[in-house]
Formats: structure tokens, C-alpha cells, sequence
């Protein structure tokens, strides 16, 4: 489930070039999945220029790489991955961190999309975690608020499927591909990067009573979520707010 491409040895002694086959070493058994939350206010800016997905970035190399040195400092071997070696959400999904939403996010129970994903693979012995269920497939199949939203056009707003509906989409795996090219070409236009998706998800939300409340309802039951997602559009959440950018 780990391997990737190629030879990881070969690309850190600089004999592979860009575009070649990397494979993980047969030791990374294992993979410790973080996910690194974004500011919500900054958050709120997009389409507008925001530098909260930057600075989480920048988080992600800090933790990944200070992990995997703790790790190697214990006798284990260790390498710290951002958004290289292996596809971050479908670990993240394995390791229990969320399920995956209809705007090809991982939705996560206290950030909702709100995350960057890291990881480490390490031989470490470790206890594996499992995938959880927190309600985001039966909201994500009633909500369609993204799909809807999205200046792209880049999110299906149909029924879950094993096809593809873009040229960079996996095949055989049940979820609501993405169409990555139409998202990239509204950067291009955008002169800048774009959180809509993740601004308006009704996932997204600043952590409060009534918010985990529904989270924990959503997470039971599937009779409120028609309900909810009419709420969400009352309530006027998820617009976009623009304001200076703190220091």
C-alpha cells in the first residue's frame, strides 16, 4: 500500500533524474499520516491571495522532517514526506484522520477540509488506526454546496462513481472525481491559488458548541442533512470576507 514509484536511495543520491520511477524502501512498512490546519480567517479571503495554505506548507516540512529525525534517533529509518512519494489522502483516510468529500478533499472531524497533509514512513513497530465513519459520504451525497460554488467547474455534482471524469483521475475506486485541469486553469486565471471549496464546505468551521453539535448529529444520522445544508445557506456562512492580512 506504501510502495510508490521507484527507488528512493536513487533519487537521494541524486542518480535519478525528474520523471523517473521511485519505489519506498521494502523497510517503510509503515505511515504516519499529520494533518496541518489552516487559518480560517485567512481562509475566508479566497479566491482572493491568502497565505495560510503557504504557511502550512511550511508547517508540514517542520513536522515531517522533526518526526522523522526523532524517529531515526531511536534506531528506525525514517522519510518525511510532504505531497511527494505517496498519495496523502487515501493514508490519511487508512489512519483514521477523516473521509474523503466530494471536493476530492480529506474532511476532517474538528477542521473539516481545512488540513494539509504529511506523512513519515518508518519501519518503527506501530499500532495501525483504522478508518472511521464521521457522516461526510451521506452529507457530501446531499450537500453539493462545492459543486455548485466552484469557479473551476472542477467538482461532479452526480452520484459517487468508479470512472473517470478528468484526465488525472484513478479509476476503480467508488468517490466524485475531480477535474484537476479545469481547477488548475482557474489558478491561471486567478493570478493566484484557490480554497472556494474549502471556504464554503459547511465542514468548515471555527471551532464552537453548535458546531461540533452538528458535526456529532451529521456523524449518527443522515435525516438532518437536507436540513443542515439549507441552514448553512441561511446563515450565510462560507461567503467570502476580505480583509487585510494580519502581520
Amino acid at each position: 500500500m506504501f510502495s510508490h514509484w521507484g527507488d528512493y536511495n536513487s533519487v537521494m543520491n541524486g542518480m535519478a533524474s525528474p520523471g523517473d520511477p521511485i519505489e519506498l524502501p521494502s523497510w517503510a512498512k509503515y505511515a504516519i499520516v499529520m494533518a496541518i490546519a489552516m487559518d480560517y480567517k485567512q481562509l475566508e479571503r479566497s479566491p482572493a491571495v491568502e497565505c495560510s495554505t503557504d504557511i502550512a506548507y511550511s508547517k508540514m516540512a517542520f513536522v515531517a522532517s522533526s518526526l522523522a529525525t526523532y524517529i531515526r534517533n531511536l534506531g528506525y529509518h525514517a522519510i518525511p514526506s510532504g505531497n511527494d512519494l505517496a498519495l496523502s489522502i487515501p493514508l490519511a483516510i487508512d489512519a483514521g484522520l477523516g473521509e474523503l468529500g466530494r471536493n476530492g478533499t480529506l474532511i476532517t472531524g474538528p477542521f473539516g477540509p481545512r488540513v494539509r497533509l504529511c506523512k513519515v514512513f518508518t519501519e518503527l513497530p506501530l499500532e495501525t488506526d483504522s478508518p472511521v465513519d464521521i457522516g461526510v459520504q451521506h452529507f457530501c451525497e446531499n450537500c453539493k454546496i462545492c459543486a455548485s460554488t466552484c469557479p473551476g467547474k472542477s467538482i461532479m455534482d452526480g452520484d459517487r462513481t468508479d470512472k473517470a471524469w478528468g484526465d488525472s483521475n484513478s479509476v476503480n475506486v467508488l468517490k466524485w472525481p475531480i477535474k484537476s485541469m479545469n481547477c488548475l486553469s482557474w489558478w491561471i486565471k486567478n493570478r493566484a491559488s484557490c480554497a472556494v471549496c474549502i471556504r464554503i464546505c459547511p465542514y468548515n468551521k471555527p471551532p464552537g458548541i453548535l458546531h461540533s453539535l452538528v458535526r456529532k448529529i451529521i456523524e449518527r444520522t443522515s435525516l438532518f442533512d437536507r436540513f443542515f445544508v439549507r441552514m448553512e445557506k441561511f446563515m450565510g456562512y462560507g461567503k467570502q470576507v476580505l480583509r487585510e492580512l494580519e502581520d
